[in-house]
């Protein structure tokens, strides 16, 4: 991984601990590491493993992928049509008979 790569993703598990108000060293302890451990790796100065960022994720309890910066939330497409509850009662009774 580059050191820019580390870099952003530090910066990004900085935003969402803020966001859960959660310090630094109360976040040690979910990654069993040591405080200097985590205080490196917030800095950027070392990566995060896989397994850190996917223990890290079910903590806050976002997906994974907000971690690495992207949206927590897909966004629908601007002409997209959400569906009618009478819609959805026609597609289970549809899936229903097949």
């Amino acid at each position: 991984m580059t050191l820019q790569n580390t870099l952003r993703i530090a910066a990004e598990v900085r935003a969402v601990a803020a966001r859960h108000q959660s310090r630094y060293a109360d976040l040690a302890p979910v990654l069993n590491v040591s405080k200097p451990g985590i205080s490196r790796r917030m800095r950027g100065e070392q990566s995060f493993t896989a397994e850190e960022m996917q223990t890290l994720a079910t903590h806050f309890g976002v997906p994974v992928g907000v971690l690495y910066g992207e949206p927590a939330v897909s966004q629908a497409p601007a002409d997209a049509v959400p569906l009618g509850i009478a819609d959805a009662g026609a597609f289970l009774h549809s899936s229903a008979a097949a």
